[in-house]
């Protein structure tokens, strides 16, 4: 299911522009987890979250790749988040 996913979205790439593709670049990559300690590190005064530094050895691959994936496992409903080891 994914690999139609990937194949659809290369041919639609493809196809909007006239550039010839030889290859697809996909980066594919692993649960990004946030434990209670990097949320803490990464809330900003105004209530909001940045994540930025954590990525920032990566980035330059992430932004490479025509497609990237990630698997995010994490809590992202809200309170009450407990942290590890009881997401």
């Amino acid at each position: 299911m994914i690999l139609c996913a990937l194949f659809a979205t290369a041919t639609t790439i493809a196809a909007q522009t006239s550039a010839h593709f030889s290859h697809l670049d996909i980066l594919f990559a692993g649960d990004l987890m946030q434990h209670e300690s990097q949320l803490n590190a990464a809330r900003q005064s105004d209530g909001t979250y940045s994540f930025s530094p954590c990525y920032r050895h990566i980035k330059e691959y992430v932004s490479e790749a025509d497609i990237a994936i990630a698997n995010l496992e994490t809590t992202i409903a809200g309170k009450p988040y407990s942290g590890y080891p009881m997401f």
